[in-house]
């Protein structure tokens, strides 16, 4: 048995970016990327963006804490060992 990604995937793909099934408004997500790495986290928001998401970034735990409190996120890709506040 194999993993496969869900039908609705599978025809906007198969539609391509030219079809009315591909939507940007609906594939667009906000992201809040976590990192105390500023490069991982501007490589990760870059690949993001390039994906069409809205992102923000944090240097760690508090500063999330502090974006999530002005606005809510989509998505949280988070790096689980950062100092002051880590992701566990």
């Amino acid at each position: 048995m194999t993993d496969s990604p869900p039908a609705k995937w599978n025809a906007v793909q198969a539609a391509g970016p030219d079809s009315p099934a591909w939507s940007d408004k609906e594939a667009q997500a906000s992201i809040l990327v976590v990192d105390d790495s500023p490069l991982s986290a501007a490589k990760i928001a870059m690949a993001m963006r390039a994906l069409g998401h809205a992102t923000e970034t944090a240097a760690n735990g508090a500063d999330a804490l502090r974006c999530l409190r002005e606005r809510t996120f989509d998505l949280i890709l988070l790096d689980i060992v950062m100092p002051e506040m880590d992701g566990y």
